[in-house]
């Protein structure tokens, strides 16, 4: 295989992409190959993935390269290296009904179930969002489960794995969707929710918190753009809340929990500088003890760290976040480590504040650098105070007015004025909250904060004029199932002429329209290799791949090269991406994308040690028989033919390129002597 598969990146040969499992040893800092056992999963990306006991399971997502919801649910068996699958189904006793039928094949030969929400097509399936508004609320049984997401978040909570959020297909709006499915009967329900519900999203992350019970959910893209407001969901109760505004918009970025602090990394973070934009390499955190967001600065190199759509997790053994893979305009393959500092290595209190990144805290008691979390109350407040002054960095920031903490400059650096725990220091029962922190409520104005029908809807607000308001009357407002269902989206269109004239993009490569709003993640991987608005003349135009040249395909990044096994340069341009074309090649014939076969003779000649072409024959001259030869004419690239130049007898040569001839006879003129 000429791209071996080394746990780099698919593997393909003969246009066949190969399956890949790799285990990385956290010891040994290696990733090593593990020999696949059938069947396996078909690529596919936005789904989730857990660790439920001795197995990983992984669920939802979209299928590659059909670009379709699939209900597939796989589990991998960690002790003896084996995948299954389960496909939930609709009975056929029921129209519109959520009884399902669980397929469990541990054979090769099953059958896909998907869904096509991208397009609407009801086989196999059917238009979700005119069932989603009514069934999320009520907890009827008029909503087919599972609902097929892509760009979830999933967690094991006991015997249940909980799927949140994640957009049911590739338009607007995202349902704020939590489905819950009970893993001892494999029975999928849609538990009803309280709180103030967030809106739908798609791209975010979520960490499981057990010592609190509680899922935090931050940053990813939503009906009106990307979010920044961490929020809470309490699995007890299942209430949400509204925690804290990190003042980032992170989307397709990773997160981890380690000891009390949720550490986020990378994604594309729209607040960043234009030159970040695409991938960031930024680091948040936020301290669930002093209820502070904080952005952190990467010691060592920070070359070809910035990525997004990448996967992490935490492993407290050395306090260390791991994250893998990703995509920089490239897909990655690599491990990044970064590890926090070991609480007992710091000796003085502006150390163990200040370079733990809030991982830890000094015991006044026992002038010793600990763990946050083995603060005792008083020390937690004083912790507190301290992580918020020496924030502040200036001698003006150290003394402005600030009605959480008083600090005072001393000593070169802002410290707490002298400390006095606070008699009101109470824990609250909701989720997250230690210290001073006040649960949400509904407040007078609340809908004109809020963002989306949908949610807004769900509030007990009136969506008027594209505006959340409480004020205002009913029937001026939309309802829910106009909301999901009366818009007309790009989506809806299916060429490139109606698509750009309603004012979306055409995505040429994949023929599919998008908006432009949410184009970038829609593809968030470049799955678009180009696209078409309504400023641009021609349909389809980019990625036509109808170039009769190797070099001429190549250049067009839609397009790539099936290269015949004669080993001559003969070949045929086609639409695809680095794996394969959309359309495979002929039997044993080699696909080249990203790179260029050694020798390219034209057809007209074979290679000679591999790269050379000796003796162009059929009247073709030049390193790649690419030019006709003197007294011929035309373009001889792909096994095309030259002719001789025709003078009408006054002359024998001509432009090899265009057949103007150059008359011998004085007085004969013309493109060809008449």
């Amino acid at each position: 295989c000429v791209r071996a598969c080394a746990c780099v990146r698919v593997c393909v040969h003969m246009s066949v992409a190969v399956f890949c499992t790799c285990r990385y040893g956290i010891d040994e800092q290696v990733l090593e190959l593990v020999e696949p056992q059938r069947p396996w999963p078909s690529m596919r990306y936005s789904h989730s993935a857990v660790v439920y006991e001795d197995t990983m399971i992984i669920f939802g997502g979209l299928l590659v390269p059909s670009e379709k919801f699939t209900s597939e649910m796989w589990t991998y068996d960690f002790t003896d290296g084996s995948w299954s699958v389960k496909i939930w189904h609709p009975s056929s006793s029921v129209a519109n009904g959520n009884n399902f039928t669980v397929m469990q094949n541990d054979s090769s030969n099953y059958t896909e179930v998907v869904y096509d929400y991208f397009s609407g097509d009801d086989s196999d399936g059917y238009d979700v969002s005119q069932e989603l508004y009514n069934s999320t609320r009520n907890n009827s049984n008029n909503l087919m489960l599972p609902v097929l997401v892509r760009g979830h978040t999933a967690h094991i909570v006991g015997d249940r794995m909980l799927v949140f959020f994640g957009a049911v297909r590739s338009s607007e709006p995202f349902p704020s969707l939590v489905q819950e499915l009970d893993l001892g009967n494999m029975t999928w329900s849609v538990p009803s929710l309280k709180g103030i519900i967030p809106s739908g999203r798609h791209g975010h992350t979520s960490v499981h918190i057990e010592e609190l019970d509680v899922v935090y959910v931050y940053g990813g893209q939503s009906s009106n753009g990307i979010n920044d407001i961490l929020v809470a969901f309490n699995l007890t109760t299942y209430t949400w809340y509204s925690l804290s505004s990190s003042h980032q918009q992170p989307f397709l970025h990773s997160a981890v929990f380690i000891h009390h602090l949720m550490v986020i990394f990378g994604g594309v973070d729209l607040l960043e500088s234009q030159e970040d934009l695409c991938f960031s390499n930024t680091v948040l955190t936020y301290d669930t003890v002093c209820k502070k967001w904080s952005k952190l600065v990467l010691s060592g190199s920070s070359l070809g760290i910035s990525r997004r759509g990448h996967s992490a997790v935490a492993t407290n053994k050395e306090i260390t976040m791991l994250v893998f893979g990703g995509y920089d305009g490239q897909m990655r393959s690599d491990v990044l480590q970064i590890q926090f500092s070991n609480c007992s290595r710091l000796v003085n209190m502006t150390q163990c504040t200040m370079e733990s990144v809030g991982m830890c805290g000094w015991d006044t008691q026992r002038n010793s650098c600990v763990i946050v979390s083995a603060l005792t109350s008083d020390q937690l407040e004083l912790h507190c105070a301290t992580v918020q002054c020496m924030l502040r960095r200036t001698y003006n920031m150290c003394l402005a007015d600030d009605d959480d903490v008083n600090c005072q400059w001393k000593f070169g650096k802002c410290i707490p004025l002298p400390f006095q725990p606070s008699s009101n220091s109470t824990v609250s029962d909701d989720p997250g909250t230690t210290v001073n922190h006040t649960e949400v409520t509904m407040e007078e104005d609340v809908c004109s904060r809020l963002s989306g029908c949908d949610v807004c809807l769900r509030a007990g607000c009136l969506y008027i004029n594209n505006l959340c308001t409480s004020t205002g009357l009913r029937n001026e407002s939309i309802t829910m199932m106009q909301c999901l269902t009366t818009a007309v989206s790009c989506y809806d269109h299916t060429s490139c002429s109606t698509c750009t004239k309603n004012s979306c993009l055409w995505c040429s490569s994949l023929h599919r329209c998008v908006s432009g709003d949410v184009y970038p993640y829609v593809y968030p991987y470049g799955q678009c290799l180009g696209w078409q608005n309504g400023q641009q003349a021609s349909c389809p135009g980019f990625g036509s791949c109808r170039y009769e040249s190797l070099s001429g395909c190549l250049a067009d990044i839609g397009c790539g090269w099936c290269y015949s096994p004669q080993e001559t340069g003969l070949g045929v341009c086609q639409r695809g991406g680095f794996s394969s074309p959309l359309d495979l090649c002929p039997p044993d014939w080699t696909w080249y994308f990203d790179e260029q076969p050694l020798c390219n003779c034209n057809g007209h000649s074979m290679c000679e040690n591999g790269s050379v072409c000796d003796n162009c024959s059929d009247n073709t001259a030049g390193d790649h028989c690419e030019f006709c030869d003197f007294g011929y004419t035309g373009n001889p690239v792909n096994g095309e033919q030259c002719d001789e130049c025709d003078c009408n007898g006054f002359g024998n040569a001509c432009d090899n390129r265009t057949g103007h001839c150059i008359c011998d006879d004085y007085g004969v003129k013309g493109d060809f002597c008449t």
